[in-house]
């Protein structure tokens, strides 16, 4: 996930995206627009798999004489999903729209990667005491490609727009993979971008390995049909894709093209497109290659291309459901932490409780990578240099306590008897641990993006000097294992901490700093939209904060000196 958008969302009446980071420090005074941020990138990721999850064809309806009859569908879009309750304290349109705004609807987006965006428009409810309201559209843009397939809902209409020819890039080289071929024989021709002369050359050579492996192979033997096979199949496919570059030749994508086809008749999955995108190749079948039909209009020509494209379009509802359903989105409360003893598994909303139960269930045990990186973080933070947990009654309730490793457990304190703000570090440790294990090992291969740590506040409790170890905390898990953070702080401590790490990193070159520093700092001023911070290759901001952030300390140092000099 790269970057979050908002329009007429909480306090921001016009449209503003933030740009993520790999951590995410978002500052700024109360009621300023943090949190906002926070709720949007909550409210759009939980909705998106909830569409997805929720997602059905269309089924066909017919009346008493059996006549097909039209279905339409109007997904909504839910301001209090049960998971994000207690969270996002939202629950309808009228408290998530502009007060200031004059029009009655809200538009959120999320981009992935460099890959894909995905915007939501949401209309208001006839009913302002419900927490759901009506999507008005879907749109969803393939960035790479300049392909967008737009869900209209209030028209029941799908519009696909393209201005080039949208071909996969990796197209020709699968075509090698997976078979006796080597594909290094043809790398020189398979570099993007293609042409039709590329894709004769191809061919070509093909014809000339076929003939020079025949010749090679042991006469007794003879060319072996799995041999045969591949070399049909490449040849084939060759020549498929040389008709569709002919087809797309022909067609003139200067000004853009727009196709718009009701949802009843293209059949789209929906409410949300899947894997299942197939669909809309499958759709133009009847429009593809037909043998004499040479008075097609243009139309019919443009059907036929999207035909051609049922391989992009399994590919994009492939790559698109993973990015809405893998990112791993978890929230950390505030003041989710509590002095109890025992932690009791009653209640879905007892986030600590949870945690614990998360962690051992995951089944770490003593010396095991995740449980060593909580020993390591629990004594830079002064808590204890060991712990334990246990289950109790089957696991319905559990005891922690923590102690120093080289002492006996029976001298080990209970974590209550801890300050809140050790108890809401281990809290932190143990969530981070249980996602370190989850996601350990991942193929990233497969395209699996890794979770997203959100924070309001980590420094709460903290003394000065290990809120600045958050800044360390939050470097080191970005690092070692790839987990991203969005933090809502105030702690001057931890930004400057965050700000000598990047000085530390002694990066010559501003592009180089760009590349390399996994901080934003996002302030967010009490007027306006909110900006990046900026950093040079020292740590220095490159623009400034407003008045009452960090300057606050220094003019009161300067009072007392002014007050003291004046004696």
């Amino acid at each position: 996930m790269k970057q979050i958008g908002f329009k007429n969302f909480r306090r921001f009446s016009n449209r503003h995206s933030i740009d993520f980071g790999n951590i995410n420090l978002l500052v700024g005074g109360n009621n300023s627009g943090k949190s906002t941020v926070v709720k949007a990138l909550l409210l759009i990721t939980e909705n998106l798999r909830l569409l997805m999850d929720n997602g059905s064809d269309f089924q066909i309806i017919r009346d008493e004489e059996g006549k097909q009859l039209p279905q339409e569908y109007h997904p909504e879009f839910n301001f209090a999903p049960n998971i994000l309750h207690d969270a996002l304290h939202i629950g309808t349109f009228e408290r998530a729209i502009n007060k200031d705004s004059d029009e009655d609807e809200i538009q959120l987006s999320v981009t992935y990667e460099d890959m894909f965006k995905v915007t939501l428009d949401i209309m208001k409810n006839e009913s302002a005491e419900l927490p759901t309201a009506p999507i008005r559209r879907i749109l969803v843009e393939d960035l790479k490609n300049e392909f967008s397939i737009n869900l209209k809902y209030s028209e029941q209409i799908v519009e696909f727009n393209f201005t080039k020819d949208f071909y996969e890039p990796d197209n020709l080289e699968m075509l090698f993979r997976h078979t006796s071929i080597n594909m290094k024989d043809f790398r020189d021709l398979l570099s993007y971008p293609y042409s039709i002369e590329k894709i004769n050359k191809i061919y070509d050579k093909l014809e000339t390995l076929k003939e020079l492996k025949k010749q090679e192979v042991n006469s007794s033997k003879g060319f072996s049909e799995e041999i045969q096979e591949d070399f049909d199949m490449i040849e084939k496919n060759i020549l498929r894709i040389k008709d569709e570059f002919v087809l797309a030749s022909n067609i003139d994508f200067s000004n853009g093209i727009t196709i718009e086809e009701p949802f009843d008749k293209v059949k789209l999955p929906i409410p949300f497109l899947n894997g299942n995108l197939v669909r809309i190749g499958g759709f133009y079948r009847p429009y593809g290659f037909s043998e004499g039909d040479e008075q097609q209009n243009s139309l019919d020509n443009l059907h036929r291309y999207l035909y051609t494209k049922s391989f992009y379009f399994r590919r994009l509802g492939m790559i698109l459901a993973r990015c809405i359903q893998e990112p791993n989105t978890e929230y950390l409360y505030a003041h989710a932490v509590n002095q109890n003893t025992l932690y009791r598994i009653n209640s879905q909303n007892d986030y600590m409780s949870n945690t614990i139960q998360e962690y051992f269930c995951s089944n770490i045990k003593k010396g095991d990578e995740e449980y060593k990186f909580i020993q390591k973080w629990m004594d830079a933070f002064n808590i204890a240099s060991d712990f334990v947990i246990t289950p109790i009654a089957g696991c319905e309730a559990y005891t922690v306590k923590i102690g120093e490793a080289k002492t006996k457990q029976n001298k080990w304190m209970n974590l209550a008897e801890k300050g809140m703000g050790s108890i809401q570090m281990m809290i932190l440790l143990f969530k981070i641990a249980t996602l370190i294990r989850k996601y350990r090992g991942t193929s990233h291969s497969r395209r699996t993006f890794m979770p997203i740590i959100l924070i309001e506040e980590p420094e709460q409790n903290l003394h000065p000097s290990l809120q600045s170890k958050l800044a360390d905390l939050f470097y080191e898990i970005n690092r070692n294992y790839n987990i991203r953070f969005v933090v809502e702080t105030h702690s001057e401590y931890l930004i400057r901490k965050a700000q000598v790490l990047v000085g530390k990193m002694e990066c010559k070159t501003q592009e180089d700093i760009d590349e390399k520093n996994p901080f934003k700092v996002f302030y967010f001023p009490s007027q306006g939209v909110p900006y990046d911070m900026g950093m040079s290759t020292t740590g220095k901001f490159l623009n400034n904060f407003d008045e009452g952030f960090f300057d606050v300390a220094a003019k009161l140092n300067m009072e007392i000196i002014r007050r003291e000099r004046n004696k």
